[in-house]
């Protein structure tokens, strides 16, 4: 080995310990590497209806972020360390806040509160971890770390709501491979009704539960329990603002849909009803729903969780619940309606300034609630709402926001040219000529100096890279062709 080499190595094995030393290596160099890589569940319908006299076996599919088999310190190496295990939910598996704390809130609508869910499946799983753990990991973790309220066997109240893919033994690698081929639900001991489908990551000693995106609702000629989810909030809201919250529904004719919120910051808090019962076919399209929570004009700060009934007219019915949480602010702001925010008939005034832009931008939200009595709904005094505002979108209420393009800029009027398009040909989407502006003799003197300077300088070979013909620049995105005049 040439001394070139060796001291090149040297320098840098010194900078890979001076960065460690400094943390700046990332969260993997300086602390606990966490939970393994989770499955990424393929987003399919909001909800999936199979009946299991046709459809014995249902084929989920996901991907994985990263292969995940290499063990790093904070690791505890077992056999089915690093692997994934697949269950059914018949509620909605929420994690609170930013930590590594889940809930399940059950779609049986008789029950209202969420069950605190466990990290860890059984003692046995604990004791292996802990035996296995020593000076090498550097975990320090015992049996004693963990409590037994975070144990599931120790939770018999659970039980009810979980239908695992198979045993321990089920638990698969985390690899590309084991990935393409997807998770299979045996349904057929599986009773009629609404589940999620979630995945377990076994990875001692931080272990984490992942969730797919929608629901299933299992049916088998005999029973059809109403299904029905909440699309993510993903927003705040300004005193005086209303944000859309929707969603899709599977419920026979005649269903009624009714809606609470819960301020999540308070622990024990009550469920505030904001919309009465009100017929499913008036609130949206088929299969859908649209309603408005409006933070009322002296407002509110809270974190508030949605929580939405169904009940058919055989007098069946299920809840669901956000996957995530609505920030209320109590900051007044004018409300500008757009896909997300929806405003009151009579708007309150304000001194904000720049408060349109401030809502339609970081809330999110869009809409417009109708005049008091429409449809005879009253939001619940106590929810947050103003009562007296009907909770669907008024199409009066704003005309809504520009149309705009696939780049999310606003389209200009019909007949209005606009440069800086990727593709060149034709007309639309094309390249379009602005006219150039004037020069004054000025440009002229000093271009015409800069020209001069250029030619005794010495001359520096132009590499051009060809544009890439083949390339697929997604939707609504400028690829590398340039305008040709």
């Amino acid at each position: 080995m040439s001394a070139r080499r060796t001291a090149a190595e040297l320098v840098a094995a010194w900078a890979l310990a001076a960065m460690a030393a400094w943390g700046l290596l990332g969260a993997r160099a300086a602390a606990h590497p966490g939970p393994a890589a989770p499955p990424e569940f393929v987003i399919g319908e909001c909800v999936t209806v199979v009946d299991t006299r046709d459809t014995s076996t249902l084929a989920l599919a996901y991907n994985i972020p990263f292969e995940d088999e290499v063990f790093d310190v904070g690791e505890i190496q077992l056999p089915d360390s690093k692997s994934h295990q697949f269950f059914a939910f018949a509620g909605a598996l929420v994690k609170v806040g930013a930590s590594n704390a889940y809930q399940l809130f059950p779609f049986d609508a008789a029950v209202d509160q969420p069950l605190a869910m466990p990290l860890w499946l059984d003692q046995n799983d604990i004791e292996r971890a802990a035996a296995a753990a020593g000076p090498v990991d550097m975990t320090g973790f015992t049996s004693a770390q963990v409590l037994a309220d975070d144990v599931l066997a120790a939770r018999p109240e659970l039980s009810a709501y979980l239908l695992p893919f198979g045993d321990k033994g089920a638990r698969v690698p985390i690899t590309e491979e084991q990935a393409r081929m997807g998770a299979s639900w045996d349904l057929r001991a599986v009773p009629p009704g609404v589940y999620t489908v979630g995945g377990y990551v076994f990875s001692p000693p931080y272990n984490d539960w992942a969730v797919r995106a929608g629901v299933i609702k299992v049916v088998d000629g005999q029973t059809a329990v109403p299904a029905v989810a909440i699309e993510p909030l993903d927003a705040f809201v300004y005193a005086g603002q209303g944000r859309r919250i929707t969603g899709c529904v599977d419920a026979p004719a005649g269903s009624t849909l009714r809606a609470w919120v819960r301020p999540e910051d308070q622990p024990g808090a009550a469920w505030e009803p904001w919309l009465e019962p009100q017929p499913l076919a008036e609130l949206g399209p088929p299969g859908r729903f649209e309603l408005c929570w409006l933070n009322p004009a002296e407002g509110r700060a809270n974190l508030l969780r949605v929580r939405v009934e169904v009940t058919a007219p055989d007098g069946q019915r299920s809840a669901a619940y956000s996957s995530d949480t609505l920030l209320a602010v109590a900051t007044a702001a004018a409300c500008a309606a757009n896909d997300k925010t929806c405003c009151p008939a009579k708007q309150p005034a304000t001194d904000e300034p720049g408060a349109n832009g401030d809502a339609g931008v970081s809330a999110g939200a869009g809409g417009a609630a109708g005049q008091a009595g429409q449809g005879g709904s009253a939001a619940g005094a106590g929810a947050g709402g103003d009562p007296g505002l009907d909770p669907r979108p008024s199409a009066g209420a704003a005309a809504g926001p520009p149309a705009r393009g696939d780049d999310g800029e606003p389209e200009p009027p019909a007949g209005t040219a606009v440069g800086g398009s990727s593709d060149g040909e034709g007309g639309g989407g094309g390249c379009s000529l602005r006219a150039a502006p004037a020069l004054s003799p000025a440009w002229f003197a000093l271009v015409w100096l800069g020209l001069l300077r250029a030619r005794g300088r010495s001359r520096v070979r132009r590499v051009e890279t060809p544009t890439d013909r083949g390339s697929s620049s997604p939707p609504g995105t400028r690829s590398g062709r340039r305008c040709s005049r």
